[in-house]
């Protein structure tokens, strides 16, 4: 039978004011491709030139800090006719006419035309703390990476110049919004292809975790700021003993390393790394089990045992001058549903932030129709909740739960109410409480097949429990916890007529029961120490 949940109707549709893969894009109405050349350059806010590139934005409405931001902006350049991106700024123009600057530079080079690709990606979001890059940096040749310059496509996510959230605080999104360009050169690029996009570009703070493989950072594929610094020294580095793994230019040195693991829901992934320190390195690698334990984070050999999956391209601040931040793309083609490894190790002890970010392959942060999804300790068990900003086209939602946040279960199937365009909240209660860190995530299946994912909402009630003596769930089916308690606390279980069916003596603050083979109705459970005697009531169901 399917179960569906009755769920709570706006009647406002809002936008999906939320995190930036389920945001709105918009890519420019403007005949591309365009050559910077042939226009005249940005002077100022009201002299902007004729180098633009236009947008009709529609149904987002007042922006605001928080939730409702311009997020992001992506333009693609061709390097080939003309490849003196040094000299090439940026602005974009607001519908109520307000201009902030976008980027001060794209690159350093003055001849990129000289690579063998040279199409230029780049990913401007706000400006988020020390973490993100602060400008590109492009050049012709990399002298780390020799063969970088045979590698097509270069891309980056940067750091816009100004803080273009606060910039556009307040002003109603809808209109013709205008990208204007600025090239001091006669060997300018040309423009192929831009889009920018609005929502909630939440940066979660990691950086004080992932100090080794076991207690590596459970990543999602959204943005996250991590850290090399406080990081340790770890025995499952990979090749820590001084080896090189082939063809990659990852040394094996076991420094301060920062662990995430992720699993792949794409053949095809793709991660964007920014701000790293010019001497941090990044590696992907999984673990082959041949010690057959099932336990990534145990081998012999000093690390060799890991299967190495990717070295990064290294296609930005190629430079070792000392300060310098470079980014790291590493993609690579995957098993669906297996874990893998990204490892960044501070090379010689150095400490940086750094941006994080998956393009492709990872899991999905939100679909398009979900504007939340969340998990919190509530008496009876774990409540889950999300909100659609549309249903059309949605076959069912599952809730599935981990232990480690990597292997899935299925918790329950929901059918959406109905198949229209109106935001909806749902909830949905898991009465399985395992009283430590668990994984929560949301499966979408649309009506033509395809399937998206959710955020992962973490979870642990051990806290929540130790609040006051409490029976979870209830009413229960037999199988239940007693939490809030003290070590020696002696436990008692009366049926309603005052026969005693049980006595236990508490060894943890939680203890569990099972007592599906006694028959419904109410039960006493008295709970006695040397100060106190606490009484409450039990339903079995």
């Amino acid at each position: 039978m399917k179960k569906y949940l009755t769920p709570i109707v706006a009647f406002l549709l809002i936008v999906l004011p939320i995190s930036l893969i389920e945001s709105q894009v918009f890519t420019t109405n403007t005949s591309l491709p365009f050559d910077l050349d042939a226009g005249t350059s940005y002077s100022s806010c009201g002299s902007p030139g004729t180098n633009a590139l236009s947008f009709s934005v529609s149904s987002v409405g007042l922006l605001n800090t928080t939730t409702k931001q311009l997020a992001e902006i992506n333009i693609r350049l061709d390097a080939s006719c003309g490849g003196n991106i040094s000299k090439v700024k940026c602005y974009i123009k607001s519908p109520s006419g307000t201009c902030a600057q976008i980027a001060n530079t794209m690159g350093t080079s003055t001849d990129y035309s000289v690579m063998p690709n040279a199409k230029l990606d780049y990913t401007f979001r706000n400006i988020v703390s020390a973490c993100l890059n602060k400008a590109p940096n492009y050049v012709s040749t990399n002298s780390l990476v020799v063969s970088e310059k045979d590698l097509d496509g270069q891309y980056g996510v940067f750091s816009t110049y100004v803080d273009v959230a606060t910039a556009f605080n307040g002003e109603n999104a809808n209109g013709t919004w205008t990208i204007y360009f600025y090239d001091n050169t006669s060997a300018a690029p040309c423009v192929l292809g831009a889009s920018i996009y609005f929502g909630d570009p939440t940066t979660t703070d990691k950086t004080t975790l992932g100090d080794d493989c076991t207690g590596a950072i459970v990543w999602d594929g959204s943005p996250i700021c991590a850290s090399t610094s406080g990081m340790n020294p770890s025995t499952n580095m990979p090749c820590y003993n001084g080896s090189s793994f082939s063809n990659c230019l990852w040394n094996g040195s076991n420094d301060n390393d920062t662990w995430i693991k992720f699993q792949a829901t794409k053949t095809n992934v793709s991660i964007a790394i920014s701000g790293l320190s010019n001497t941090l390195q990044s590696i992907i690698v999984t673990d082959p089990n041949n010690d057959g334990d099932n336990n990534a984070c145990t081998g012999a050999g000093n690390g060799t045992y890991w299967t190495v999956i990717n070295c990064p391209r290294d296609s930005i601040y190629p430079t070792t001058s000392s300060g310098t931040s470079r980014n790291h793309n590493n993609c690579f083609t995957a098993n669906i549903g297996q874990t893998y490894y990204l490892v960044i190790d501070g090379s010689g002890g150095a400490i940086s932030p750094f941006y994080i970010t998956g393009i492709s392959g990872t899991q999905v942060v939100l679909p398009l129709k979900l504007l939340d999804f969340s998990a919190s300790c509530i008496e009876n068990g774990t409540e889950i909740k999300w909100q659609t900003a549309t249903q059309e086209d949605i076959d069912y939602f599952t809730i599935e739960r981990s232990e480690n946040g990597t292997s899935w279960e299925k918790v329950s199937r929901i059918y959406p109410s109905g198949n229209n365009n109106q935001k909806q909240d749902y909830s949905y209660i898991d009465e399985k409480i395992l009283f430590k860190d668990i994984y929560y995530r949301l499966k979408q299946t649309d009506l033509d097949g395809e399937i998206s994912y959710s955020k992962i909402a973490n979870v642990n009630c051990k806290d929540f429990s130790n609040n006051n003596i409490k029976v979870i769930p209830n009413p229960t089916s037999g199988l239940f916890h007693l939490t809030g308690l003290i070590e020696g606390d002696v436990i008692e279980i009366f049926k309603s007529v005052g026969e005693k069916v049980n006595e236990t003596i508490a060894t943890e603050s939680i203890v569990s029961f099972d007592m599906t083979e006694f028959p419904v109705g109410l039960y006493y459970i008295t709970v006695t120490n040397e100060n106190t005697v606490t009484k409450t009531k039990m339903i079995i169901r």
